[in-house]
């Protein structure tokens, strides 16, 4: 059982003024309404068709509450400013923003399909589940995940909200980073790349209060559930990246999910999570990865999902490699056995001929030591074989 717990704002309840959007209200609107595709705490997304386009897209509309709150509603268009910024293969579109006629602010983009990756972690950790998704293709998914989110940080952005949840898996192994609702301005002075820009950056007003707490509680970094604003930058979703890390690898949370999201976050808050090597037997490098990822002092971690992805995809890299020396190894191993074959069999061959030949005279016909004499050619033959294989044996081995 996944925690979906999510402290939009603060650990006051901001959502319980949610009212359900009704499908028929986008009648007389311009896009044609084709089916509801989900909700969250800032809007609800639809599948529709626009036809000024003439494609389908994904609708997102702010609920009514979120509307009518300017402080909501700047975050909502944020939101989608920011996404449209980020334009990477693993993030989502954003086509437009707009407003209803009923003054509800919406924006369009890209339609995806595909299942959670906590539904894939689930599958990877079902009895027969590891045939579909062995770990280095699960591993190969999340690194994409991690490359987009070190895209962002590049971009000056941290998204606050990662969570298996909010990693979608395509069917033929897309993967999109979703819901930037939550997202923050980072420092000016961390920005790698054009740093991303929206209208509440513009006048400062886009920094959250100290003391609010804003994310998933079984995925925050310690600064995050503490409220502490100033200090929360990408190594904060460096902590959760690694929080989903740990589930992929032991199939469960790094923190307990039957507890409430207040509970959660006194554990977070408390200490580390139970040590991952006592709950998997993934490899040592991997465990070492998510231990530095969710170390308790920022210092300690890596300092943005970039070098997570750096760091994972040279385990992958070595991984492979370890596989295919441990092949040829295999392989030499065999090589060895038929060496020691040959030479066995040149050796009693030999050993024949000579006792042979020793039962005939010197002056004897040719004819009396023409098998003798075969017998000494095919030890050659099968002892230059030998050499030829021992020299393919210690070519696998060098290249092991």
């Amino acid at each position: 059982m996944r925690t979906r717990s999510t402290f939009p704002e603060s650990l006051s309840d901001l959502t319980q003024e949610l009212v359900p959007d009704d499908d028929n209200e986008l009648a007389g609107q311009r896009f044609v309404w084709q089916g509801h595709l989900g909700s969250g705490g800032m809007g609800a997304v639809s599948r529709v068709y626009d036809p000024v386009l003439r494609r389908f897209v994904a609708l997102k509309v702010a609920h009514p509450n979120i509307a009518a709150r300017p402080q909501l509603r700047a975050r909502f268009t944020e939101e989608a400013q920011i996404q449209a910024q980020l334009q990477h293969p693993n993030i989502v579109p954003i086509h437009e923003l707009g407003e209803l006629q009923d003054g509800r602010p919406y924006f369009t983009m890209d339609v995806v399909a595909g299942r959670t990756l906590g539904r894939v972690i689930d599958a990877h950790h079902a009895p027969d589940g590891a045939s579909e998704w062995p770990r280095p293709r699960l591993l190969a998914l999340f690194i994409q995940a991690c490359r987009a989110v070190g895209f962002a940080h590049r971009r000056g952005v941290i998204h606050r909200d990662l969570k298996p949840e909010n990693i979608l898996v395509g069917g033929d192994g897309e993967v999109w980073v979703l819901d930037w609702g939550l997202a923050k301005l980072g420092s000016a002075a961390a920005v790698e790349m054009e740093p991303v820009e929206t209208d509440r950056h513009a006048d400062g007003a886009w920094l959250t209060r100290y003391g609010a707490v804003a994310g998933t509680p079984s995925y925050m970094a310690p600064e995050q559930a503490a409220g502490e604003v100033h200090r929360i930058d990408a190594r904060a979703d460096v902590y959760a990246l690694a929080a989903v890390l740990y589930e992929i690898l032991s199939g469960r949370q790094a923190f307990p999910d039957s507890y409430s999201a207040a509970e959660i976050v006194e554990h977070v808050l408390a200490g580390p999570p139970p040590p991952l090597a006592a709950v998997t037997s993934a490899p040592r490098e991997l465990v070492e990865l998510v231990e530095r990822g969710m170390c308790r002092d920022l210092e300690g971690r890596f300092n943005d999902a970039g070098e997570l992805a750096d760091a994972l995809a040279a385990f992958q890299e070595g991984a492979r490699r370890r596989e295919r020396a441990l092949i040829q190894v295999q392989e030499s191993d065999a090589l060895s056995g038929s060496i020691h074959a040959l030479r066995e069999k040149a050796s009693l061959l030999r050993r024949h001929a000579v006792e042979a030949l020793a039962r005939v005279l010197a002056s004897a016909p040719a004819t009396e030591k023409a098998h003798a004499w075969s017998q000494e050619d095919e030890a050659d033959r099968l002892e230059h074989h030998a050499a030829r294989l021992e020299a393919e044996r210690d070519q696998k081995l060098h290249a092991a």
